[in-house]
C-alpha cells in the first residue's frame, strides 16, 4: 500500500493520458481493424509512461501541478485539434482513417518540456527561464490554433493543397490575401492575440516561492533520459503529424518538380518534330493567352448573366474566325497542379510525371519558332513552381513583378501589352501571356479608372470579379489587335487555368462545377484556315465537345500543325480524332466526373 500510495501520482497521469491517447484514436478512426487498435494501443503506451514519468518527477521536486498547466494545454491541444478536425470532415466519406502520429506528438511534447524544466529547476526564476517556456508554449501552439482558424474557415483540415498553395504564394500574394480575408484591423487583431498568448503561457510559467525546490540526481537522471528520448521519437512523430505531413508532401512535390531541370536537356534533345519550320508565306506569330481564375459560368460570352462582362468575346462568337468552346474545364481549381499539366504531356489520363515531360515551349522551339514568356504572376525565384521552370525554358521570360518601372505599383494585365512590342515582327514567334485575371482580390486585378460595375474602390466581391472578367476581355481584344496589327498573328489561343465562385468563399480542397468551368476560344486567320482547311473544320466539329485542360498540351500541338514523337493526336480536342468523351473525363485529378455536373453550359 506504501508504494501505491507513493506512486499515486504516477498511476493516475498514467491512466489519464492513456485513457486519452487511445480514446481519441478510436474515436476519430475509420474501418481500423481490431489488430491495428491493438497495434497502437501498444505504441501509445510509452507515450503514456513518458507523460506519467514526468508528472511524477514534478511532484516528487515539490512542484505544485497547476504549474504544468500551459505545457498539459499545448500537448492536450495536439492530441485533440487535428484528428477530431479531419474526422469531422471525412468520417462520412472515407472508409479509413488512421490519423495517430498527433496524439503521439501531443504526450511527447508535453513529456519533453516538463523534464526539460526540471532540468532547469535551479534557475527556475530567472526572467529569461520563464519567458523562454513561454514562448516555446506559444510556439508550439500556434500549429493548433492555426488549424482550429482554418477549419472555422473553411470547415476542412489543413491539407496538401493548402500547402502546395502556401509554398507558391508570393509575398505580394500573400500580403493580398491577408487583407483580403482580415484587412488592416484583422491583421493588427491577430498580432495582439499573438501578443497576449505570449504574454498568457509567460505568466502561467511564472514561480512563485519556490527557492527550496530541489530534485535529486535519480530523478536528475531520468528527466534527462525522457528528454532524450523524447527528441529522438518526438522529432519523428512531428513531421508525421497531420499539418507537417501536408508541408512534407508539397515540399516533396515541388522537390520532384524541380529535378525538371536535370531532365529537361536530354528530353529536349529526344524530342523530334516536323515540320521544323512554319508553312506561313512570311513571318508569323502564335500566341497562347492564360487567364487566371476566370469561369466561365459567369462570363456573358457564356451564360446568361446580369452583367455583359465579356462583351468582346461574346460579338467573336459571329466571327468566322474565332471557335469558342463551350465545355471546357480545369483539371484541379488550383493554379500549380491545372497548369503543369496544361503546359506539358502530363495529364489526369496518362502516368508520365511532370519532370519527365515535353514542354508547349519545347514543341514550338522544335517547330521553329521564337519563343516567348510574359508573366503578370509572381516569379518565385527560391522554389520554382513547374509553371516558372517551363517559362524559364522559353527563350525570352520576363515577369512584370521585375519590372524596375512598375515597383510599387499594382501591375495590370494591360501592362503586358507593352511587352508584345518587344517581340521581333520579323520573326516566327510563339508567345505565351500568363495573366493575373480574376485572382482573389479582384479590385486589384484592374484599374479603378475601368470600373464598370462595381463603384470605383469600393469592395464588392461579386462586381469586383465581374470588372475583372471584363477588364480582361478588353485585354484580350487589344492583344489580339496589336498582334493582327503588327506581328502576322495566325492563331491565338486562351484559357483559364480554372475558374473561381465569387458567391463562395474559395477552398484549395473544394470547389463546385462553377469554379471548374472554364473559357476557351482558338482565332486562326485566312490565311491559317486556307492552309489547315480540314483541320479548322475539325475545330468548329469539336466547339461542343467536352474537354478539361491537362489536354491544352495536345491542342497547342495541333494548332502549329505539328507531327511529334511526344504527340497523340486522339488527345487533342482540335483532331477529328479527338477520342475521349463527357464520361471520359474528370477534374480535380480524378475525384470528380464531368458527368455529375448537373448545371453545364448549354451549347451556344
Amino acid at each position: 500500500m506504501s508504494f501505491l500510495s507513493k506512486s499515486k501520482t504516477f498511476f493516475i497521469s498514467l491512466i489519464i493520458t492513456y485513457i486519452l491517447l487511445v480514446g481519441v484514436y478510436y474515436f476519430t478512426s475509420v474501418g481500423i481493424r481490431p489488430t491495428t487498435l491493438f497495434l497502437q494501443m501498444r505504441r501509445y503506451l510509452p507515450c503514456a509512461l513518458a507523460v506519467a514519468i514526468a508528472v511524477s518527477a514534478w511532484k516528487h521536486a515539490g512542484l505544485n501541478l497547476n504549474k504544468l498547466l500551459p505545457h498539459a494545454i499545448v500537448g492536450v491541444a495536439w492530441v485533440l485539434v487535428y484528428p477530431i478536425c479531419y474526422w469531422l470532415t471525412y468520417h462520412s466519406t472515407l472508409t479509413f482513417i488512421d490519423k495517430h502520429y498527433d496524439e503521439s506528438f501531443g504526450a511527447y511534447f508535453f513529456a519533453f518540456i516538463v523534464c526539460l524544466r526540471l532540468l532547469l529547476i535551479k534557475w527556475q526564476d530567472s526572467r529569461i527561464i520563464v519567458f523562454g517556456f513561454g514562448l516555446v508554449d506559444t510556439m508550439a501552439a500556434l500549429i493548433p490554433c492555426l488549424q482550429l482558424v482554418y477549419f472555422a474557415n473553411y470547415q476542412y483540415p489543413i491539407t496538401e493543397a493548402a500547402s502546395i498553395a502556401l509554398l507558391q504564394t508570393n509575398p505580394e500574394e500573400a500580403k493580398e490575401y491577408l487583407l483580403l480575408n482580415l484587412g488592416y484591423f484583422g491583421i493588427t487583431a491577430t498580432v495582439v492575440v499573438l501578443i497576449l498568448m505570449l504574454l498568457c503561457f509567460v505568466h502561467l510559467n511564472k514561480f512563485h516561492n519556490n527557492s527550496a525546490v530541489t530534485l535529486s540526481k535519480k530523478y536528475i537522471a531520468v528527466a534527462m533520459l525522457i528528454c532524450l528520448a523524447t527528441v529522438v521519437y518526438g522529432s519523428k512523430m512531428f513531421f508525421n503529424t497531420g499539418v507537417m505531413q501536408t508541408y512534407v508532401f508539397a515540399k516533396e512535390y515541388f522537390e520532384g518538380a524541380n529535378r525538371f531541370k536535370a531532365y529537361h536537356e536530354q528530353n529536349f534533345a529526344d524530342l523530334t518534330v516536323s515540320p521544323s519550320e512554319p508553312v506561313f508565306s512570311k513571318p508569323s506569330t502564335v500566341i497562347m493567352v492564360i487567364g487566371e481564375s476566370a469561369s466561365a459560368y459567369y462570363m456573358s460570352a457564356y451564360s446568361d448573366v446580369k452583367n455583359d462582362n465579356s462583351p468582346w468575346l461574346k460579338s467573336m462568337r459571329g466571327n468566322d474566325n474565332f471557335i469558342l468552346f463551350n465545355h471546357a474545364y480545369t483539371s484541379r481549381c488550383q493554379t500549380v497542379p491545372a497548369l503543369e499539366r496544361a503546359l506539358t504531356e502530363k495529364n489526369q489520363y496518362n502516368n508520365k510525371e511532370f519532370n519527365q515531360s515535353v514542354t508547349v515551349i519545347d514543341i514550338a522551339k522544335k517547330a521553329g519558332y521564337e519563343t516567348y514568356w510574359f508573366s503578370n504572376q509572381g516569379y518565385i525565384s527560391d522554389a520554382d513552381t513547374p509553371i516558372t521552370m517551363v517559362a524559364k525554358t522559353a527563350d525570352h521570360a520576363e515577369w512584370l513583378s521585375e519590372d524596375k518601372s512598375l515597383k510599387g505599383k499594382y501591375q495590370y494585365d494591360g501592362d503586358l501589352l507593352n511587352c508584345l512590342k518587344k517581340v521581333d515582327p520579323t520573326k516566327n514567334n510563339f508567345i505565351v501571356l500568363h495573366f493575373m485575371g480574376s485572382h482573389e482580390d479582384c479590385i486589384n486585378r484592374y484599374p479603378q479608372t475601368f470600373a464598370k460595375f462595381s463603384k470605383p474602390g469600393e469592395f464588392d466581391m461579386v462586381l469586383n470579379y465581374d470588372d475583372s472578367i471584363a477588364y480582361t476581355d478588353y485585354v484580350l481584344r487589344e492583344v489580339y489587335k496589336y498582334a493582327n496589327a503588327n506581328l502576322n498573328l495566325q492563331a491565338m489561343l486562351y484559357f483559364s487555368d480554372h475558374g473561381a465562385d465569387p458567391y463562395r468563399k474559395r477552398n484549395p480542397d473544394a470547389a463546385g462545377f462553377k469554379a471548374l468551368q472554364i473559357p476557351m476560344f482558338i482565332y486562326v486567320s485566312d490565311e491559317y484556315k486556307q492552309l489547315f482547311g480540314d483541320s479548322v473544320a475539325a475545330f468548329k466539329e469539336h466547339r461542343n465537345a467536352y474537354f478539361t485542360n491537362d489536354l491544352m498540351y495536345e491542342v497547342v500541338c495541333n494548332l502549329l500543325q505539328i507531327k511529334s514523337n511526344h504527340y497523340n493526336e486522339d488527345e487533342s480536342l482540335l483532331n477529328s480524332s479527338y477520342k475521349y468523351t463527357r464520361e471520359d473525363l474528370t477534374t480535380e485529378l480524378g475525384k470528380m466526373r464531368l458527368v455529375d455536373d448537373k448545371e453545364p453550359r448549354k451549347a451556344q
